[in-house]
Parts: C-alpha cells; sequence; structure tokens
C-alpha cells in the first residue's frame, strides 16, 4: 500500500513558528475529496470540493499563513481527522470539503446510520488504494464522527467543514453534547445544521472575508448567505465555538479556551437561503 508522505518544514518555518504571536507562524491543512463516484463505489457523487479549498488558499497565503499540507482524493484519510492519528491537529487551520452523513442520514436503500453521529465521510478506508464496499458508507475507515474527534490538543484552533450536515442536532441535547465534546482547546468550528450545495466560487468569498479580519463565524455566514441560495433552500449556516473566542478572526492570538465541559460552549447557526 502506498504510503502518504508529509511536507518538511523548512529551517526558515521553523524558526518562524518558534516566535510568539507571529502572524506567519499560522499555518493551514486541507483535506478534500472529489472522486466519489468517478473512481470509487462509493456512488454518493463528485463534487468540486478541494476547487473550493484551493480557492481560499491565496487569501489564507496573503494573511501570513504558510501551507502545512494539501491531502485530496485518496491522499485524504479518515484518520487524519481522528484521535487515533489526529493530524489535522498539527495545523493552526484545518478546513475540509467534501461530502457529510448527518446523524439520522439514510443511504436510500433502508440502511439509517447505526451510529446516531454525524461525519465527514470518505470514499476510501484510510488508504490509498482501497475504497469502501459497495454502499457501505458508515464503514468506520471512512466516517470521521463526532465521538472519534478531539481537536485543539495541538496547534489547531479553528476548522470548517464545508460538507452538509456536520452540525446539525436535530434538536438533541445529547447531539449538542457530542458536537461540544469534539472541543479540546478547538476555538471555532464553522459548518452546516442541515444539506447544503457546493460551490467552489463560495471559497473565494470565505477567504476574502477572513483576510479582512472578519470573525470567523461572520466569514463563513456571509458567504454561505452569498452562495447557498442558488442550490437549496432552507441551508442552516452553523458553527460552535467557546464564549471567550466567539469572535475570533484569522489574525487573532487568543489564549486557548479549556476544553469542553469545563468552558462554556455553544452551538449556534443562522438560515442563509
Amino acid at each position: 500500500m502506498i504510503r502518504k508522505f508529509y511536507t518538511t518544514l523548512t529551517i526558515a518555518l521553523i524558526f518562524l513558528l518558534a516566535l510568539p504571536n507571529t502572524v506567519s507562524a499560522k499555518t493551514y491543512l486541507m483535506e478534500a475529496q472529489n472522486a466519489y463516484g468517478t473512481f470509487t463505489y462509493c456512488g454518493l457523487g463528485d463534487r468540486p470540493s478541494y476547487q473550493y479549498t484551493d480557492n481560499i488558499e491565496p487569501y489564507l497565503q496573503g494573511a501570513g499563513f504558510n501551507l502545512y499540507v494539501k491531502w485530496y482524493d485518496w491522499h485524504a484519510w479518515e484518520s487524519d481527522l481522528t484521535y487515533s492519528a489526529n493530524r489535522v491537529n498539527n495545523a493552526t487551520f484545518f478546513i475540509w470539503a467534501g461530502h457529510g452523513l448527518g446523524y439520522n442520514w439514510a443511504d436510500g436503500f433502508g440502511t439509517v446510520n447505526p451510529y446516531g453521529e454525524a461525519g465527514i465521510h470518505f470514499f476510501n478506508a484510510n488508504s490509498t488504494s482501497n475504497w469502501h464496499s459497495f454502499r457501505n458508507h458508515f464503514d468506520d475507515l471512512s466516517l470521521s464522527r463526532w465521538s472519534e474527534i478531539k481537536w485543539g490538543y495541538g496547534s489547531m484552533k479553528w476548522a470548517s467543514a464545508y460538507t452538509c450536515n456536520f452540525l446539525k442536532t436535530g434538536g438533541s441535547s445529547t447531539n449538542l453534547d457530542k458536537i461540544l465534546r469534539m472541543f479540546k482547546g478547538l476555538h471555532v468550528l464553522t459548518g452546516f445544521a442541515s444539506s447544503m450545495y457546493m460551490n467552489s466560487a463560495e471559497g473565494s468569498t470565505y477567504g476574502a472575508y477572513l483576510n479582512q479580519g472578519y470573525s470567523i463565524k461572520d466569514a463563513w455566514v456571509n458567504a454561505t448567505q452569498a452562495w447557498q441560495y442558488q442550490g437549496l433552500s432552507g441551508v442552516a449556516a452553523a458553527w460552535a465555538s467557546a464564549d471567550t473566542v466567539n469572535g475570533d478572526s484569522i489574525y487573532s492570538n487568543s489564549a486557548d479556551p479549556a476544553a469542553y465541559p469545563y468552558q462554556t460552549y455553544h452551538r449556534y447557526y443562522i438560515y442563509v437561503s
């Protein structure tokens, strides 16, 4: 099996990372999958996922961020996001684009999500060559679920999930608690509390608002207001954050909050179309 290779940080970047409160020391990590239907057994349909993340990239670089790594299609793995490996915690800002399965999502063949948890869905099974089997969207090696994610232990401060239903609770306090238990020092997580429509141009809008210094949550909502109406109605932009850092922008250097439940966290949403 082909293994993934990590980018090697240069001596200059290592030096920058040692400097306190330096915007240029911040890094971003992007994962996205396009080819859900073309080359695999998944069948959920291809999406312009890494075109979306690529459109954000120049705005982050313009704000002084450095690339940590980008893993696309079969180089993106479920284990990158979960506590077993948790590689995404190595960057300040993690951005995902691709399919997501809601806590009550059904596959159209009578199978309902057996975990009762939303997750970020991969067509591959932690491999560059093995896909999940036909219709088996709930393969544990292809689904990063709420209870498997612990973000904020390392460098990560912010995360954005351009995917359906990742922050949907259905009004359940149990589901909300599961979402908030992903926060282990993470400041702000943006996503959707509904199905959403993928448009790669939304990445440019989100990136521009971030670059201009809007709070991460406001940049997210403004971008979805600008684009989501074209695809679906009733789209709910959502975010969760610690109260102390709810207004973080990508230029913020605020201290990491304590892990939930030792710090007050909330999940919010607003209908944008």
